[in-house]
């Protein structure tokens, strides 16, 4: 594996366009290593005969590194130029051919290649552009132009959330709008891939015609691709138990359908040539059928690849394939290495290539079917594992099981899943016989996920590893590899195994920090210990569905957060506590509940109350000026004093007392509230202390954050956490206003996404540095 030259070709190339993105020295360090380690093996296999050429392949590694590297900076310097100018003008018109077309719900999406974009007066060219359109007016193949309005792509706001700009990107997709006017400029129509589109309808309704509506999805979405039929919560169950990887579209499907028809042919005589030709143009039409995903695309380029090498009488080489495939799609679209997908259909074939041939190599010993299983499942669990780590920050403890158990029978669930669409095209009652087989297995499937998946240790949070321990983890394995390989030694393997544990292990941020996330209109606070503890202050939205598993989740794991050691409530409103409640109802481990004595104890706050304890979490009271201690963070409750019948009047204020830092958090309180507190000789000396940052009192209201509250604590920082364009005008302008007056820096999640404070001792001042996505305050002792 160390001697193909196309291999280390295609790793240079994909390393300069790593190294074009990230600008990390560690990639430039990662890629040396990898070639320095070929030229030693072919030094020691070969000895010096070899150094010419072998200097040649590294300066040709070399000259394919900074080709990557530049052809990066140029594709993303096209499409930054085609959104800046779409961002500045808000309505645009564009033309293109349309290339595939989706129906979502009342909705019709219009993918359009060829694609240009009217900038001053004439035409420039564009990269794909979706389109959203409510008329079902225009065919694949049609030349159409649209006025509409620009969509932005939603950046991620959160740490660990989904990037939409990313994942269209890796597309190919750089613009999205919403069509006003539409007209139709060439009325060419490409008849198959209509055609297609058709059959893939028609096998939709016969799937859900003859199976329960559950197994159609989930048949419909492993057989054609269709995505939008799957039920979420299967797809859910799927992926915590490992083996999401069987919806995708990819090279099982390919190997099952096109090699069982190449050797059908052969078997009535069909001579190669022939029999490679028919076969490749049928495995193209279902890439087509399915929507010619990233790993499809893969699989197709391939099995070309075989059928070509088997006309020719040349050997197949899988890996020299792999390597050809992934320039090619990387050249297409530098923009997929960053696309989950992408990796992770790579990776999983060298596992299944690579990793189990070595290990086959040195276990000689034929084993059952079963443990043959579970060694191909834990070496391409070697080769994901970092693909994984960093995109989902989790993985499945018993994965490798559940694959084992699952996967023998994949090939008769997709052979009988697609004779049963197609067989109902012509006969329903013979189609409804056959699909019951693919139906039990999905139902025995999805009975052994759900099994796995409520055993102890199920989900292992590990949260995301750096770069640079994931470039080391890789180049430790290939070592490793080739230790087994040239000493055959069994115990050998042992070290990939401790490799696997360490990657594992030690992710995420160190230190004491305050994370406010953007929750839209809501709450959503974090704070970690020095020890790596976790603590959660609120957690809701209004305007966010389901907040608490697209955006704190996400962030938690991403984090490396396997619980959370306390939770404050300030009070019981939906936009304070509804991402709370999906946490608890995911079944994520939430230690202790900290709500306030004085809490309006209605029916918001009876139904949290029974949730948390189904959950296992334990509920305290505090009442006002008791606290609570952490490590070496110190909560304490300064209000409030009675239990009243207005929830936001008997919000929660939390004095938090970290390493170098104090903050305070004020829920919902309104001026009354805060008047009773600057009156209190309590809450007096409590604010002899310097207040670094402070939460803004019900999300920027004017009847909040009154002139002499704010003079009495005087926050260095004031972060104001709001949805954009919310209804209530927040943050009103008089709020921010006072809060320039006593001299408060004012930071807005609904701007800047995630606002980070840290302590940082050796520097001095607070600094303000923008990452990407989120603000990073730097907070020091002396300012």
């Amino acid at each position: 594996m160390t001697n193909r030259m196309v291999c280390c070709l295609a790793v240079s190339f994909a390393a300069g366009l790593l190294y074009g993105r990230e600008r990390s020295i560690c990639i430039c360090l990662g890629l040396t290593g990898f070639l320095l380690f070929r030229v030693f093996y072919l030094w020691k296999q070969q000895g010096r005969q070899t150094v010419p050429i072998t200097v040649f392949h590294m300066l040709l590694c070399m000259v394919l590194f900074f080709i990557g590297m530049f052809h990066y900076e140029e594709q993303q310097e096209k499409f930054q130029r085609t959104r800046q100018y779409a961002e500045q003008q808000g309505n645009i018109q564009v033309q293109g051919r349309i290339y595939w077309k989706e129906q979502k719900q009342d909705q019709f999406i219009y993918y359009l290649k060829d694609a240009w974009i009217l900038v001053e007066g004439k035409y420039e060219p564009s990269e794909k552009i979706q389109v959203y359109s409510s008329t079902d007016s225009y065919q694949i193949g049609n030349y159409i132009q649209v006025v509409g309005r620009y969509e932005a792509f939603q950046l991620p706001r959160n740490e660990g959330n989904f990037n939409e700009e990313q994942y269209y990107y890796s597309k190919n997709i750089g613009l999205r709008m919403t069509a006003y006017q539409e007209k139709l400029l060439e009325n060419d129509i490409e008849k198959y891939k209509v055609w297609l589109l058709e059959l893939r309808q028609d096998m939709e309704q016969v799937f859900l015609k003859y199976m329960s509506e559950q197994a159609a999805g989930i048949m419909a979405n492993m057989t054609l691709g269709s995505k939008n039929l799957a039920d979420k919560e299967v797809k859910a169950l799927y992926q915590k138990a490992g083996i999401s990887h069987v919806l995708a579209v990819s090279g099982l499907h390919i190997s099952i359908f096109g090699m069982g028809l190449y050797r059908l042919l052969r078997r009535i005589y069909c001579p190669i040539p022939v029999a490679s030709a028919l076969t490749a143009g049928v495995v193209y039409s279902f890439g087509v059928l399915t929507g010619m995903e990233l790993s499809t695309t893969r699989a197709v380029i391939m099995f070309f690849m075989m059928m070509l090498a088997g006309s020719l009488g040349y050997t197949y080489d899988t890996v020299t394939a792999l390597s050809v495939s992934g320039m090619l799609q990387l050249w297409e679209n530098p923009f997929v290495l960053w696309y989950a997908g992408f990796l992770l259909s790579y990776t999983a074939v060298l596992g299944a290539v690579v990793i189990t041939g070595v290990v086959k190599n040195v276990w000689k010993k034929r084993a059952g079917r079963l443990l043959e299983t579970i060694e191909s499942s834990l070496c391409i669990q070697m080769a994901t594992l970092p693909v994984l780590l960093f995109f989902y920050y989790e993985v499945s403890g018993y994965s490798i099981l559940v694959n084992a158990c699952v996967l023998p029978f994949m090939g008769i669930l997709l052979f009988f899943g697609a004779a049963g669409g197609v067989i109902g095209l012509f006969h329903g009652g013979m189609a409804a016989v056959v699909l019951k087989v693919p139906e039990w297995i999905l139902v025995g499937g999805q009975w052994i996920c759900a099994f796995f998946s409520g055993l102890p240790g199920n989900s292992i949070i590990t949260g995301k590893p750096s770069m640079e321990k994931i470039i080391l983890y890789y180049i430790l394995l290939l070592i490793i590899l080739n230790i087994i390989r040239s000493t055959e030694k069994r115990r050998c393997f042992l070290g990939s195994i401790v490799l696997m544990a360490i990657l594992c292990c030690g992710n995420g941020t160190k230190g004491t920090e305050v994370d406010f996330l953007d929750v839209g209109q809501g709450d959503g606070i974090f704070l970690q210990s020095e020890q790596g503890n976790g603590v959660f202050i609120d957690g809701g939205s209004t305007d966010v569905g389901k907040v608490g598993t697209y955006r704190i989740l996400p962030f938690l794991k991403c984090r490396g957060m396997k619980e959370i050691s306390l939770w404050f409530v300030s009070h019981t409103d939906e936009d304070h506590i509804s991402g709370l409640k999906e946490i608890l109802e995911e079944g994520y481990p939430v230690r202790n509940i900290v709500l306030a004595e004085g809490i309006v104890k209605d029916e918001a706050w009876s139904n949290l109350v029974e949730l948390a304890e189904k959950n296992g979490s334990k509920i305290y009271y505090l009442k006002a000026a008791e606290s609570i201690t952490l490590d070496e963070m110190h909560f304490t409750v300064l209000y409030p004093w009675k239990e009243g019948i207005d929830r936001n009047e008997c919000s929660m204020v939390l004095l938090a007392e970290l390493e170098g830092m104090t903050g305070l958090f004020s829920g919902d309180i309104g001026e009354d509230q805060e008047l009773e507190l600057v009156n209190n000789k309590e809450f007096q000396k409590w604010m002899k202390k310097p207040i670094d940052f402070y939460k803004v009192a019900h999300h920027g209201s004017k009847e909040s954050n009154s002139l002499e509250f704010l003079e009495t604590i005087s926050p260095e920082l004031a972060v104001v956490s709001c949805g954009e364009n919310n209804s209530y005008g927040h943050p009103h302008k008089e709020t921010l206003e006072r809060l320039e007056e006593v001299g408060s820096r004012v930071l807005c999640t609904m701007e800047n996404g995630q606002i980070t404070v840290r302590l940082e001792e050796e520097k001095g001042g607070i600094e303000k540095e923008l990452l990407f996505f989120y603000l990073l305050l730097e907070k020091v002792d002396n300012m």
